[in-house]
């Protein structure tokens, strides 16, 4: 569910801009969490069709009611800030989430794989499957599976995100649902796999 307008804005004080995607000229802020990001909507409503039917083809808010900020229509998405971080960097970066033989970090490969699910980015969806079965391939040989206590793969670009962001312990797990969400069924064979190899407390300690 994302929110077009609500007639106030809480917890001011707590925002803070992401300054590698708040672009002064652009003309949309959006709010995940306590975090914002100014971007092109123009942009984004040609990458999505959901945010080309959102920002473009419902009826506008009073205006109100609507929130602006900086002379911009805001929205917030009820996603992690982190996940929101990485699905626009794919966006508005070339150069951040490139397709496999490139590396990618496993927390930015499934914050991409779910929102560019979620938002219809068939081009990002793709991009991060070929990631994801890098990580857990359709084709069970030996035991080459993530190894889920390992530091994430050498080669991707850090952002603030990512060293924010605690390493995961039980990425079968987070791989798992997040395959499931997206109907990757093919890949679920070699992730229940790793899932049974795990200890079970790591395999549930899971970000919030």
């Amino acid at each position: 569910v994302i929110s077009l307008a609500s007639p106030v804005v809480k917890d001011l004080d707590k925002l803070h801009r992401v300054e590698e995607l708040w672009f002064e000229d652009d003309n949309l802020i959006i709010r995940a969490e306590d975090s914002l990001f100014r971007v092109s909507r123009g942009v984004l409503a040609a990458r999505s069709p959901v945010f080309r039917a959102m920002l473009f083809g419902m009826p506008q808010p009073n205006p109100g009611n609507a929130v602006t900020m900086y002379g911009c229509p805001m929205i917030q998405l009820p996603h992690r800030a982190a996940d929101v971080e990485y699905f626009l960097k794919a966006i508005f970066d070339s150069e951040f989430f490139l397709p496999p033989p490139e590396k990618s970090l496993f927390c930015v490969v499934l914050g991409v794989l779910r929102l560019a699910h979620e938002y219809d980015v068939k081009f990002l969806l793709k991009r991060a499957l070929l990631h994801l079965e890098t990580f857990y391939p359709s084709i069970l040989e030996g035991d080459g599976v993530y190894d889920s206590d390992d530091e994430s793969p050498a080669g991707a670009e850090s952002s603030s995100a990512e060293e924010s962001e605690p390493v995961i312990n039980g990425c079968a797990l987070a791989a798992l649902q997040a395959a499931s969400e997206v109907g990757a069924l093919w890949n679920l064979p070699c992730i229940i796999y790793d899932c049974c190899t795990l200890d079970l407390n790591d395999m549930l300690d899971l970000p919030e």
